[in-house]
């Protein structure tokens, strides 16, 4: 197991431990966001002539209001350690921890048009049905694919796209083979 890890299960333990698991999730989430979208804090935090004890202080007196001591914690820990240009594969890590407690899983479904919400529903219950879980759905928009759907989950893709099968079709024609649309 790697610091990443190692870190993303001790964060999760104690937050399991004292029932903040979704509120963690929560601070962890907008903490990873801060560094995106403000870019001079991601680089102050990652700065090498910066001291540790100077970006744990500026933390402290910005964020000490609006996060849970655990996180803090893991922060400075961090810090210390040399490992806050990784908080967001802590996160990763700590998302996927979150998401087998809560026997859910991730799925990026690529479609032409976005869907409405109604869609994902119906979407969201056939993946429930089809995968034994309780899927989480992101909806990203891919004109390329023309038409229908594609869906990444893990290591598994279902792939019902108008490009994939007009691709099969031209494949076909080009080698001479009739091509049969219901496989």
């Amino acid at each position: 197991m790697g610091a990443v890890e190692a870190f993303a299960v001790a964060l999760f333990s104690v937050a399991r431990e004292r029932d903040k698991i979704e509120e963690i999730m929560y601070e962890f989430q907008e903490v990873c966001h801060l560094i995106d979208i403000i870019r001079d804090f991601g680089a102050f935090l990652n700065h090498p002539l910066i001291p540790a004890y100077v970006k744990k202080n500026v933390i402290k007196s910005t964020l000490s209001q609006k996060l849970s001591q655990e996180l803090l914690n893991l922060i400075f820990l961090s810090i210390d350690k040399n490992i806050q240009n990784s908080l967001k594969e802590i996160l990763g890590a700590y998302s996927n921890l979150y998401r087998k407690f809560k026997n859910q899983r991730y799925a990026k479904v690529y479609t032409a048009v976005k869907l409405y919400d109604d869609e994902k529903a119906v979407l969201k219950n056939k993946l429930d049905t089809m995968f034994d879980t309780n899927m989480v759905i992101e909806n990203i928009e891919d004109e390329t694919i023309l038409g229908g759907l594609i869906i990444r989950t893990g290591f598994e893709v279902i792939d019902g796209s108008l490009r994939t099968d007009l691709n099969k079709i031209k494949s076909s024609v080009l080698q001479g083979e009739y091509y049969d649309s219901s496989n």
